[in-house]
């Protein structure tokens, strides 16, 4: 976020002064020199320079979707819904399917993780994100020039048609229904327990938070 920032404040600003664009090479430029030389900014060396580029790199797809006729970048807030990083260097991101964890950017380290397959070739794009929940998601892009599995045909015999909606979840054409699990009903009440649970506590209290 704050390289993203930075760099639109940047071409803001060279824009709104000189009437001058700057592109995504020279705004690179500016941020390794930052990143080497600047005390203030020693701690942008803590993380791996591939996956801060990156933020620019997307800084800069953003500026040509602009001139497309999509609307204009804007700041991005510590407050927004999800927090994402991108890189496309394999040392960027480690994973030990053993221990089954990962290590990205320098940003996190060891954070355990449930792997739904081990993937094989290369990796190519990793996109690593972070919920309002506090829940980490690492989505791989990987190279495989082995051969492909054989498509399994479509039969009348093994295809169904759903229909979903709210009453229930969903309708199979072979007339099974599913119930709708009304998460969203169940935590309103888990909540509103919580809530009267935190009331009846003293404010100020050590019990409190």
């Amino acid at each position: 976020r704050f390289l993203y920032n930075w760099g639109l404040q940047v071409k803001k600003d060279a824009w709104e002064n000189e009437k001058r664009r700057i592109g995504y090479n020279e705004l690179a430029k500016m941020y390794r020199d930052m990143r080497n030389n600047d005390p203030e900014k020693a701690w942008l060396r803590e993380v791996n320079s591939r996956v801060q580029e990156y933020a620019l790199r997307n800084l800069d797809t953003a500026f040509k979707n602009f001139f497309r006729g999509f609307g204009y970048p804007r700041f991005k807030s510590k407050y927004d819904y999800r927090r994402s990083a991108q890189s496309d260097s394999y040392g960027a991101c480690k994973i030990n399917f053993e221990a089954k964890t990962v290590d990205f950017a320098g940003i996190c380290r060891a954070i355990p993780v449930v792997i739904d397959r081990e993937f094989y070739g290369t990796p190519k794009m990793f996109t690593f994100e972070i919920t309002p929940s506090g829940e980490y998601y690492v989505s791989i892009t990987v190279e495989y020039e082995g051969e492909l599995p054989t498509p399994v045909p479509i039969t009348e015999e093994t295809t169904i048609g759903l229909d979903l909606n709210i009453v229930n979840l969903a309708y199979t054409s072979n007339a099974e229904i599913t119930d709708n699990p009304q998460y969203y009903e169940r935590e309103l009440k888990r909540l509103a327990r919580l809530q009267r649970k935190l009331s009846r506590r003293e404010k100020g209290g050590k019990n409190r938070n």
